[in-house]
């Protein structure tokens, strides 16, 4: 299932494509068809790159071999909340045959409402079980990408359930892009957020303007 969804949400393909030499504004011609769900509906062949998002690379989070061995019982007094969703939990830590994310933590990943997503990570070695972020749409859109030995997290679209969370104010980016909307609802740019999980919870690495403005059409 991770696989499937790695290989669906191809944002990896940004940021290897971006590399050292992406200045602001230039334009980057993709590998792959598109990267997100609503890709094909922008109609987006290319996308501009910031030119901070070179920085943000999963092999500066590498936290080393992935965890295979069998998965300890789960801590269900380590989270609150965690009894409330046991059985997405246990499918978590039985069915899969190695961590998800970070070497050592299993993902549970659900929706939470119209556009949505929440969930939990669940460590393998210790059975304890940590928040994973509640993701929202921007302005309809919103996806996200890990890799399995790695600590970053790589957000497209709203993080948090405040205005305010991750030191980021969204009432600000929401406002921003509201002035960029055109008749179908689209805007010009979506925040990209960059994640590092430390053990115990996750952290800010940074923030981009991913521009997803169309490309000019010429006649």
């Amino acid at each position: 299932m991770l696989k499937q969804l790695i290989s669906r949400f191809l944002l990896t393909a940004i940021l290897s494509a971006a590399g050292a030499s992406v200045v602001a504004g230039e334009k980057v011609e993709l590998k792959h068809p598109f990267i997100w769900d609503h890709a094909t509906e922008w109609g987006l062949a290319q996308f501009n790159f910031p030119v901070g998002l070179a920085k943000y690379r999963f092999e500066s989070y590498r936290t080393g071999p992935v965890h295979t061995k069998k998965a300890a019982a789960i801590n269900w007094k380590s989270h609150p909340r965690a009894w409330s969703f046991r059985t997405r939990i246990k499918e978590s830590q039985t069915a899969s045959t190695g961590a998800s994310f970070a070497s050592k933590f299993n993902t549970v990943i659900f929706g939470c409402g119209g556009g949505c997503v929440t969930g939990y990570l669940i460590n393998r070695e210790t059975g304890a079980v940590t928040d994973f972020p509640t993701m929202t749409m921007f302005f309809g859109k919103m996806d996200w990408v890990w890799e399995s030995d790695s600590s970053l997290l790589v957000v497209a679209g709203y993080i948090g359930e405040d205005d305010v969370s991750y030191g980021i104010n969204w009432e600000k980016l929401r406002e921003e892009a509201s002035h960029t909307e055109d008749a179908n609802g689209n805007v010009s740019f979506i925040p990209l957020t960059f994640l590092k999980f430390n053990g115990k919870a996750f952290e800010l690495v940074g923030q981009e303007k991913l521009d997803v403005s169309p490309p000019a059409v010429t006649r």
